[in-house]
């Protein structure tokens, strides 16, 4: 992982007030003059995502990415920001539908504001202070919050038909694991996975700030690299579990897979639409309270192992600029579980 900064002359922009991207309140920017290069400071990280194909196992190793892009107080850098990861030799985005112009090429895309061409980020993904997110500032100063549906690519998985089509999860950080927002859906818990396979070598990522119209100024570009060892990814997480009592509580079991640190289980209400989330730092159970279910209610359940400091970097916990995210093999590696469905009785 590495931080990079360029440095070039002020120009006018529209800046990214501190919370105004995922994990961050909706608040539309001013204009003003600024030096770009004094403003933000990018890190970026890379893994392998071992992402189940289904309930009793297999697996695809798929590729992970953090970032972070931050102003000195923690909040993010820029409301409107185009990001490109480049691949090492080898490295391929498969022919998927949510690729685009990228499907076949080394590099995993956004499109610049107005531009036409279809790309894996499309014209809305920036890198935010904690992960990439659907969260760009739109021409008329619309902010669209929420975070993205991963994995990336899931029409490529193993086993994928368009009648039973990969089930994407959009995580999110709520209670009881993260503190309650009225002006969010919930916090980005940084990690990125695409199905891509996997490839070891060095990622470059490009991030491009954009000028305001008629600055004499060209857009900014902040840089950073990362490698990994794609032959190192985490171990299958099986040991993940919801079970629902009578009363609309449960308990949520988890045990870390080796080399795991931390986890995130995260129970959808797919009735009423209430999302709970639960942190793990050790094999254990928690509790969902009682009555936080319907009878009847139908419920999806998704956990995430990680070998980084994954939720110490998250919002609002962590308001520093440069937050580790990187763990001890120098890598950031994930294991997902596929989503356990069922009924509260």
């Amino acid at each position: 992982m590495s931080v990079v900064r360029f440095f070039l002359g002020a120009v006018v922009l529209v800046a990214a007030l501190g919370g105004c991207t995922s994990g961050n309140s909706a608040i539309e920017p001013p204009f003003q003059s600024v030096n770009v290069s004094q403003i933000g400071k990018l890190q970026f990280s890379v893994g392998t995502a071992n992402i189940m194909i289904s309930p009793s196992g297999g697996v695809f190793v798929g590729l992970n990415t953090v970032v972070t892009f931050r102003k000195a107080n923690g909040t993010s850098a820029f409301a409107v920001n185009t990001p490109v990861i480049t691949g090492p030799a080898g490295f391929v985005v498969p022919k998927s539908g949510q690729a685009g112009a990228d499907a076949g090429t080394s590099h995993i895309s956004g499109t610049p504001q107005l531009g036409s061409t279809v790309t894996t980020f499309g014209t809305s993904g920036q890198a935010t202070l904690y992960g990439f997110g659907p969260n760009n500032y739109g021409p008329s100063g619309s902010f669209p919050p929420g975070n993205y549906a991963l994995p990336f690519y899931a029409d490529v998985m193993p086993g994928y038909s368009s009648s039973s089509p990969y089930p994407q999860t959009t995580f999110y950080g709520v209670p009881p694991a993260f503190p309650p927002s009225s002006i969010i859906t919930g916090y980005n818990l940084g990690f990125v996975d695409f199905a891509a396979k996997a490839v070891s070598g060095t990622y470059q990522l490009a991030v491009t700030v954009p000028v305001s119209p008629g600055s004499s100024q060209q857009t900014f570009t902040y840089t950073a690299s990362a490698s990994m060892n794609a032959a190192r990814p985490l171990p299958d997480f099986l040991t993940a579990t919801f079970t629902p009592d009578k009363n609309g509580g449960g308990t949520v079991n988890i045990g870390l897979p080796p080399g795991a640190t931390e986890a995130y289980a995260q129970l959808n209400d797919t009735t009423s639409g209430a999302i709970f989330g639960f942190a793990f730092h050790s094999s254990t159970s928690q509790t969902l309270p009682d009555s936080s279910l319907s009878s009847g209610d139908g419920y999806s359940f998704v956990a995430v192992a990680f070998d980084y400091p994954a939720l110490e970097a998250a919002a609002p916990k962590s308001t520093v600029q440069t937050p580790k995210i990187v763990g001890p093999s120098g890598q950031d590696d994930v294991t997902v579980t596929y989503p356990q469905t069922g009924s509260a009785p």
